[in-house]
């Protein structure tokens, strides 16, 4: 909130980049595809009043995404997070691709981690883990594919 107060700016609450289960990558084809819809089915989002302020939640997402059992197996744990963060690609794409805006998103680590691989579209070499509050920055290139050129605050070049 320090920087949206310091910016004077409102942040839009994204459910779909809610820590989840990652079960190794989020590219293996071992993880089943959900054949339910799971999107804003979930708890209701409540603000405290001192940050209404400063976040706003979009009309499609007052809710989580439907919550896994923690007795299911780690792969359709990790279907989840998938499905939520593959809609969250599809919202980046939709209003951000093709642009010269650039975005801002806060998250965790694996589901930050996860987002990456997937807008990646491939396990890059050394994308293990954050430092913490580490950042890392992608590019959309001409052919709308995504170059990661910044991982923990650092260049990045694949070698």
């Amino acid at each position: 909130m320090p920087y949206l107060k310091a910016t004077n700016r409102r942040a839009e609450i994204w459910p779909e980049l809610r820590e989840g289960h990652g079960n190794g990558s989020i590219l293996s084809k071992d993880i089943p595809v959900l054949q339910k819809e799971i999107l804003n089915l979930g708890e209701p989002i409540i603000l405290p009043d001192e940050e209404n302020p400063f976040f706003i939640l979009r009309d499609d997402a007052k809710n989580n995404y439907s919550h896994y059992s923690e007795e299911w197996d780690g792969r359709v744990k990790a279907s989840y997070m998938k499905h939520a963060l593959l809609n969250a690609v599809t919202m980046i794409e939709k209003r951000f691709g093709g642009t010269d805006q650039s975005i801002l998103l806060a998250g965790h680590g694996t589901s930050g981690r996860s987002l990456l691989k997937l807008l990646l579209k491939k396990d890059s070499k050394g994308i293990v883990g954050f430092k913490n509050t580490g950042i890392w920055m992608v590019e959309q290139q001409d052919d709308r594919s995504y170059q990661l050129k910044m991982y923990n605050g650092e260049d990045y070049s694949e070698k």
